[in-house]
């Protein structure tokens, strides 16, 4: 079974560990978020919304797992459907068109999108591939590149299927793989590194080509696993369940955070602490320390503007959830998953 990367904890380990579940959220108090001013101003926690839906009639499902973007009008979405050529869509700043790369390959479906400029953009996930004659389908990684005018498929790599991804450059890339698999591309070079054990690497993040994370989750221990790349290879810097999320994101090593099942992690003084407790957050993204978004479960939205968390509560609702997130200081985009399609929710700052 393969771990999606914004509904992992909520949908796939609540039967191992309800009751823990249950016994912590009755029993913690909620801890927040420090009280000292992270910048120089606060930003505003007024948004002006809109709602725009992901659906067309010749597909059952379009359901996308990653946004990414350089600014309010060029914002990528990635995820699955049931029709290949609605698995990838931009936003030009006034429509949703959709984007079919045109590689080769058998049912693709992405996981995670990832870019340094709008000329180069990177998009994971996996794809069916034939072994002789066994009429069983097999899964391996599914690698694009889009240059500002075509996409590629790195095709000869022969790995397992890919969920995660985080970079210094194009030369200098980590893709987090099923099976304990980390691959690192050098340039034109390819390598497999692995993390000591079968763990699925469903989130890596960094800030230099001396800090890198990751986090995964192992089926054979029902461990979540905290790594950190070291000179000699992966190190296990901690594990087990809830001490830390399993979604990374920071601006620095003073604002690097985790969310999960638990809410808000900050890594301080190399531990995590549980810093703000919500019910099974699936994202965050910030472009500064004083604008910051997360979401999750029952489509629970909450906003830190260098001073407080504010939480919208007019998204709540119990049949939906918040996947995934990216904001400039001119916008926020979201994706708000149901059962079948996608809603993107675009929020605009309404300044004084």
């Amino acid at each position: 079974m393969v771990l999606r990367r914004s509904k992992i904890s909520y949908y796939l380990i609540l039967y191992y560990c309800l009751f823990f579940a249950l016994f912590f959220c009755f029993n913690c108090e909620k801890s927040h978020f420090p009280l000292e001013p992270l910048s120089a101003h606060y930003t505003t926690h007024d948004y002006k919304w809109e709602i725009d839906t992901l659906k067309v009639d010749e597909a059952m499902q379009i359901m996308m797992s990653d946004i990414w973007g350089t600014n309010e009008n060029n914002v990528w979405v990635v995820g699955h459907s049931d029709v290949p050529k609605y698995q990838i869509w931009h936003w030009d700043g006034n429509d949703w068109t959709n984007v079919h790369p045109g590689v080769f390959g058998i049912s693709p479906s992405y996981d995670e999108i990832f870019g340094f400029s709008e000329n180069d953009i990177w998009v994971v996930g996996s794809g069916i591939y034939q072994v002789g004659i066994d009429p069983n389908p097999h899964y391996r990684e599914f690698i694009l590149h889009f240059d500002g005018t075509q996409w590629i498929r790195y095709s000869d790599i022969k790995a397992p299927i890919c969920l995660s991804i985080w970079g210094v450059s194009e030369s200098e890339l980590y893709f987090g793989c099923d099976s304990g698999v980390v691959l690192y591309k050098n340039g034109a070079h390819w390598e497999k590194q692995y993390v000591g054990n079968d763990a699925q690497i469903v989130s890596m993040w960094g800030f230099n080509s001396e800090q890198i994370f990751a986090i995964g989750y192992s089926w054979s221990t029902y461990q979540w696993y905290f790594f950190e790349k070291k000179q000699y290879g992966w190190k296990v810097n901690d594990s087990g369940i809830f001490k830390f999320g399993y979604i990374l994101w920071g601006l620095d090593l003073n604002h690097f955070y985790s969310v999960g099942e638990r809410g808000l992690y900050e890594y301080i003084n190399g531990q995590w602490i549980n810093t703000f407790y919500a019910n099974s957050l699936f994202c965050i993204y910030g472009n500064q320390s004083n604008n910051i978004f997360m979401g999750g479960y029952k489509n629970k939205l909450y906003h830190f503007n260098g001073e407080n968390w504010h939480n919208y509560e007019q998204f709540e609702e119990p049949n939906r959830e918040f996947d995934e997130i990216w904001c400039n200081s001119n916008s926020v985009f979201l994706i708000m998953g149901s059962f079948d399609y996608t809603y993107i929710v675009r929020g605009y700052p309404i300044r004084d």
